[in-house]
């Protein structure tokens, strides 16, 4: 299973809008490595959204567009971060894994499957 076009298209859209982590660069590891932590930084809304949620947002409808193309794809919740407390930019950092599942069918895997 490959990467469809949409999917590319879609990629390199949110590369060029992203402000901390490339798109590209996470679905790449993805698929090298089996599964990712995406961390990010919630607001309370005050102080707007983060840049670094913004790019979670964008790595998430990817990973939907994935899972509708056909790859199973979970998120989880991921480690508990020891913050009670607000960031200095104003939030909470939070994280989530994301697994590639039943990825033995995908040729693939292992391998960078984006190249910009």
């Amino acid at each position: 299973m490959t990467l469809s076009k949409t999917v590319l298209k879609m990629i390199k859209n949110r590369d060029a809008k992203c402000g901390c982590v490339k798109i590209s660069d996470q679905i790449n590891e993805l698929f090298e490595k089996g599964r990712l932590i995406v961390g990010y930084r919630t607001t309370c809304g005050a102080s707007g959204i983060d840049e670094t949620q913004k790019d979670f947002s964008m790595f998430r409808e990817v990973v939907k567009r994935l899972n509708k193309d056909g790859f199973i794809i979970t998120e989880e919740k991921g480690e508990k971060q020891k913050n009670g407390y607000a960031t200095n930019n104003g939030g909470f950092w939070d994280e989530k894994l994301f697994t590639l599942r039943d990825h033995n069918h995908i040729p693939d895997i292992g391998k960078k499957v984006i190249t910009v």
